[in-house]
């Protein structure tokens, strides 16, 4: 199900005194049932619930006084656009099929399955983070939620760091990654828009998947049992579902976050 876009948490026009005072024969009539409708600023709030189409730019909509005009359906263009959306991706996904770097294979068993679900939602993570400035990564979702885009990618560098390096390589003595006692939010609370801490985000979470992705090489027994980071035992096969999990999840985060941001969506 989706979610309603920012610019759509708005308010009718109230009626004006002058179309009361009509008489019942001289009012609008109101939409008929069944028609399709779309909210609309009011031309004296020229740029509010309005979304730039330049990549990397924003207006967000605030406090948005709305009409109902009845719209047909959307529709697209011949290159899969969606005409009925400001920024959007191709027929439904994030770029076209001959840039898109995800693999969408035929996988030979489980371990290949696994991995190539796992690069994949890896992946878009990366591409929903693209032509963004430091400033909009960091934008923060609703209020008191601390998610940014950044602030994501620092948490999975942490949690590929926790699986892979603490637990699947029992190395469980090595410091989290951005994580302490005292700040146990750090991969959140840290993610501000400035270039340096972007550039040690996303320098970390490839180091990590480049790390795990050389031990996966070489793994032969999903059945085989570890003993996690907190002490307990776990078999390889669930850690690594855990990890499709955790990137799922994130990218459904993700996908919200660059909407708010500059309207830009697809899978």
């Amino acid at each position: 199900m989706r979610i309603p876009k920012c610019e759509r948490h708005c308010v009718a026009e109230l009626p004006r005194k002058a179309d009361l005072e009509r008489a019942p024969e001289e009012r609008p009539p109101p939409p008929q049932r069944g028609t399709t409708v779309r909210l609309d600023p009011q031309p004296e709030h020229p740029i509010a619930g309005r979304r730039s189409t330049r990549r990397g730019t924003a207006v967000p909509a605030k406090n948005a006084v709305c009409r109902i005009r009845s719209r047909s359906p959307r529709s697209t263009d011949n290159d899969g656009t969606m005409t009925g959306q400001h920024v959007v991706g191709y027929d439904g996904v994030w770029a076209r099929p001959e840039d898109d770097p995800r693999v969408m294979g035929n996988p030979v068993g489980e371990l290949a399955a696994i991995r190539e679900y796992l690069s994949n939602y890896r992946r878009t993570l990366g591409m929903k983070c693209e032509d963004l400035s430091p400033e909009q990564l960091a934008t923060r979702s609703v209020p008191p939620s601390t998610m940014s885009l950044l602030g994501l990618i620092r948490h999975m560098a942490g949690v590929e760091h926790n699986w892979f390096e603490r637990s699947l390589k029992g190395h469980r003595d090595i410091p989290h990654l951005y994580w302490s006692p005292e700040e146990p939010d750090l991969d959140f609370d840290g993610a501000v828009g400035d270039p340096a801490v972007v550039e040690d985000a996303f320098a970390a979470w490839t180091a990590q998947i480049e790390a795990a992705d050389r031990w996966l090489d070489g793994l032969t027994d999903l059945d085989a049992m570890v003993r996690t980071a907190r002490g307990e035992e776990a078999s390889v096969r669930d850690i690594l579902i855990h990890m499709i999990e955790e990137y799922a999840r994130h990218c459904g985060h993700a996908d919200l976050l660059r909407e708010c941001i500059d309207g830009r969506t697809g899978q």
